[in-house]
């Protein structure tokens, strides 16, 4: 976040952080992007954090929500984001933003838990 290429969505209450969504402009997923647009940058969606006591309000899908706005401001069309496949929290947070699953593939280096899958999602309106 230091040199600017990360930035963040918070929700405070009272002053405290109770939410976070960090986003940046990435290459890292070419490999699913449409056809023709496979060297375009991409939106990305690195973290999605919500307080334990503030979970099931809707402040992870509206700040999903808000990084998304923000990606396209920057001219980014599609945007991905990344969860272990086990995380049901964050399966419904990200659909409710509009993110629909396109990929799950077996990442035991990055998942030392449960089913050690990662999931993939990229960001599609609700029409």
């Amino acid at each position: 976040m230091r040199s600017g290429r990360t930035q963040a969505v918070v929700a405070l209450l009272e002053g405290q952080i109770v939410a976070v969504v960090t986003f940046e402009p990435s290459d890292a997923f070419h490999r699913y992007q449409p056809g023709g647009r496979e060297i375009e940058w991409q939106g990305h969606i690195g973290e999605a954090v919500v307080h334990r006591q503030h979970r099931g309000q809707g402040l992870g899908t509206q700040l999903l929500k808000a990084a998304v706005a923000r990606l396209q401001q920057m001219g980014l069309v599609e945007i991905y984001v990344e969860r272990h496949e086990d995380n049901e929290g964050s399966a419904g947070m990200m659909r409710n933003a509009g993110f629909v699953v396109i990929d799950v593939f077996d990442d035991p280096r990055r998942r030392d838990a449960g089913s050690r899958r990662t999931t993939v999602s990229r960001y599609r309106p609700h029409p």
